[in-house]
């Protein structure tokens, strides 16, 4: 009997800047599909989703992108934060880049959408980002080719860290829109 072909995963690609990327309106449609680099380089908007994760202490778990990274070196981000492939749902999104970059497989919950739109010297970036958070018992685990580090906040200490450290927009955007809901829900 003939072996049947495992296809790929969606998100499995020889390199993160061929990952396939929804090029959308303003209304959240898709327009075209282009590979990730293409989507920067020309500064079109895309989905991405973030995530804050609380550990088991009540803290905000924060990433510190690595040095070597295309978008934001160095700086510090959300718990998790990815961009959604071509055909995938914003919460498929969530969920993998959570379990890829911390391991954790926790219950998302979501918070809400904005539009946030970084521009650098060598791209623009023009995302419609999903946020999400959740509570997790779990270890994080980070993905070392991706991440540099991780620090875990109290919540009450997480706006006076935002304003001494080179953060990303997604962090401080999503932190001042959803920041003070998010805290009511965790206290």
């Amino acid at each position: 009997m003939p072996r049947k072909k495992k296809r790929k995963a969606m998100h499995s690609h020889s390199t993160s800047h061929e990952e396939p990327i929804d090029w959308i309106d303003v209304h959240g449609k898709r327009i075209l599909t282009l590979n990730k680099q293409m989507v920067h380089l020309f500064g079109l908007k895309h989905y991405a989703v973030h995530v804050f994760v609380i550990n088991a202490k009540g803290e905000l778990v924060l990433q510190r992108r690595r040095d070597d990274r295309f978008l934001q070196p160095g700086s510090w981000d959300t718990s998790v934060g990815g961009h959604v492939t071509s055909g995938e749902s914003l919460l498929a999104s969530a969920r993998r880049e959570t379990k890829e970059e911390l391991r954790i497989t926790s219950p998302l919950h979501a918070l809400g959408q904005l539009d946030v739109i970084d521009k650098q010297k060598n791209y623009h970036n023009d995302e419609r980002v999903a946020y999400y958070w959740c509570r997790t018992t779990q270890i994080p685990y980070y993905q070392r080719s991706e991440i540099a580090g991780l620090q875990a906040i109290p919540l009450g200490k997480v706006n006076a860290f935002i304003r001494s450290h080179q953060c990303s927009p997604m962090l401080v955007a999503g932190w001042k829109k959803f920041g003070k809901r998010f805290m009511e829900r965790m206290l």
